[in-house]
């Protein structure tokens, strides 16, 4: 997984033991326990949360619609994908 989704998990995670009471030395000590090479977090929560998190975006698919609908071979309309997105619940930026 990219160190950008990394990241949006480590600033999710963060918040949310926070939110839970958690202090914010331990949750750093558990972020900072992350082994690239293993790609694993040291403390279990984090680890059990990371593994959640990487299935949940693994497990997003959605289907775009054809290239050839659009009347431009090969590109896709943005206002289609953007339909596409928003009716799989997917946010975008």
């Amino acid at each position: 997984m990219s160190d950008k989704m990394r990241d949006e998990f480590e600033v999710f995670y963060e918040q949310y033991m926070i939110d839970e009471g958690r202090g914010v030395e331990h949750i750093k000590n558990e972020l900072a326990s992350f082994t690239p090479e293993r790609n694993k977090y040291g403390y279990s929560d984090a680890q059990e949360f990371w593994v959640i998190w990487q299935a949940s975006r693994a497990a997003l698919v959605v289907d775009l619609p054809s290239m050839t609908n659009n009347g431009y071979e090969g590109f896709y309309r943005e206002s289609e994908v953007k339909r596409v997105m928003r009716y799989a619940g997917v946010s975008y930026k």
